[in-house]
C-alpha cells in the first residue's frame, strides 16, 4: 500500500512508531532508592554466628519471583526471610513435619551452612527439630 494512505484494517497508526527522531520519553536519571525499614532481609550465611544452630520459624508466606515459599524466621533476636523452592530438601522436610496449612508452620528449626559450588559458605539449609 502506498505511503500516506490509510487502511481500515491496518492496526498501526503514526503514534505507534514512537517519538520523532532525537526525542525520548526515557530519562537519563536513575530512580530513587526504595528504603523500607519494615522489610526483613533474606537470611545469608554471614548473618549467622555459628556454622550450625537453631532458629525460630515464626511463619511462612507464599511464592515470590524466586521462591515457592518464604520462611519468616528469627535468629539472634533479629528477623529474616528464607526462600525455598518446593524441590529443596529443606522444604520437603518442613512440609512433612508441618503439613500443608500455613498456620501450622511455626516452631524451632535446626540450620546448617552448606557449601555450594566450591564456596564453604554457600547457603543456609534448615530442618525441623
Amino acid at each position: 500500500m502506498p505511503r500516506g494512505k490509510s487502511n481500515a484494517d491496518d492496526p498501526f497508526t503514526d503514534d505507534d512508531w514512537g517519538m520523532p527522531e532525537g526525542t525520548s520519553t526515557q530519562s537519563d536519571e536513575m530512580p530513587e532508592p526504595v528504603v523500607d525499614p519494615e522489610r526483613t532481609p533474606f537470611l545469608k550465611p554471614y548473618h549467622l554466628q555459628t556454622y550450625q544452630g537453631t532458629l525460630e520459624l515464626v511463619s511462612v508466606s507464599g511464592a515470590t519471583e524466586y521462591s515457592d515459599a518464604v520462611l519468616h524466621v528469627k535468629v539472634g533476636g533479629k528477623s529474616f526471610r528464607l526462600g525455598l523452592k518446593n524441590f529443596d530438601p529443606s522444604y520437603v522436610a518442613l512440609r512433612k513435619k508441618f503439613g500443608s496449612k500455613k498456620s501450622d508452620w511455626h516452631g524451632m528449626l535446626r540450620y546448617k551452612i552448606m557449601p555450594h559450588k566450591g564456596r564453604p559458605d554457600g547457603f543456609v539449609a534448615v530442618r525441623p527439630m
